[in-house]
């Protein structure tokens, strides 16, 4: 796994079904909708505070 290759073994990462240049645009569109809410929830239950 690259995340490991590169010492960040548990860092998170969204995945998306490949080959993506066969996808139709309405495909492509439920892939990126769903790694975007992917990402957001990553995001939202990061361990990382902000406050200094």
């Amino acid at each position: 796994m690259i995340s490991r290759a590169l010492g960040a073994e548990n860092y998170p990462f969204i995945v998306i079904s490949h080959p993506i240049s066969s996808a139709s645009k309405a495909e492509l569109k439920i892939q990126a909708i769903n790694a975007l809410d992917e990402g957001v929830n990553l995001l939202l239950k990061s361990n990382r505070s902000t406050e200094s």
